[in-house]
């Protein structure tokens, strides 16, 4: 496989749709109990997250190594432990790793609310959902994938292997996306995830 099989989305966020409902639904507000004022504290947070957010995402295409069952991408020394991926990724001959974040303008915008726990509140539920709709934008710009996306931290599969992910993107130079020291990824609002191919 090249190795030029790898890309950058930009991701416009006026192309990301995040409905001031679906952030109460999400915050466990029924529709029924949506009131007007609801609704204008989901908007105001639904745009805020809008105007901070400045979506991309990379993405790299491997080969899928099999020996036994241990299962890693081909050209690297990445394994992909765990019997989760590898009945995820059954009959695929390569995979897509990619990572998408939000940026740090939410960063800022998050923290600018600190003191405004409620707003603070409707604010990270907005970019939780808009980094969601950023992961569905930028899988529908890959290449032909034939697998739901599978993040490090589902079933057996690590969250310590974000690091590797994020080191075979070249995402701390190409998106600012590092881990900090208690392996969490900054920014926040960022998704690693690997799709398989046929």
């Amino acid at each position: 496989m090249e190795k030029s099989l790898r890309g950058l989305i930009p991701i416009d966020p006026n192309s990301l749709t995040v409905a001031p409902e679906a952030l109460l639904q999400a915050m466990g507000c029924p529709a029924a109990a949506q009131t007007a004022p609801l609704r204008h504290l989901a908007e105001e947070a639904v745009r805020g997250a809008g105007r901070a957010a400045a979506p991309q995402a990379l993405w790299r295409k491997f080969e899928l190594v099999r020996e036994g069952d241990a299962l890693s991408l081909g050209g690297t020394a990445v394994a992909l432990p765990g019997g989760d991926i590898a009945a995820h990724l059954r009959g695929c001959g390569s995979c897509i790793v990619f990572a998408v974040t939000l940026g740090l303008g939410t960063e800022r915008y998050l923290a600018g609310l600190a003191a405004d726990p409620a707003a603070a509140l409707y604010a990270d539920t907005a970019c939780s959902l808009l980094i969601e709709e950023a992961a569905d934008y930028a899988e529908g710009e890959m290449p032909r994938h034939t697998t739901w996306r599978y993040s490090p931290g589902y079933g057996d599969l690590p969250l310590t292997l974000q690091g590797k992910l994020l080191s075979l993107l070249d995402a701390p130079r190409r998106l600012g996306l590092t881990l900090t020291d208690s392996g969490l990824m900054l920014p926040r609002k960022s998704i690693t995830a690997i799709v398989g191919c046929a």
